[in-house]
């Protein structure tokens, strides 16, 4: 996602990410699972100012009976 002000402010803007990894398998004797996602955010405040930040999860993956 993006977003800039509709007026002459070319120095403000905000850029957003996201992504959703899921897996899942057959493995004899069962079936392996696995999840992670990560989210993150920039912001510009200014011509050379920047601002940021993300977090990130993963579940390793477990064998589901």
């Amino acid at each position: 996602m993006r977003w800039k002000p509709l007026r002459r402010s070319i120095y403000h803007s905000f850029v957003g990410r996201s992504e959703v990894i899921w897996s899942q398998r057959q493995q004899f004797p069962s079936e392996q699972k696995a999840f992670g996602f990560y989210a993150s955010g920039d912001y510009q405040f200014g011509r050379r100012w920047f601002a940021g930040g993300r977090y990130d999860w993963s579940d390793r993956s477990h064998y589901a009976n």
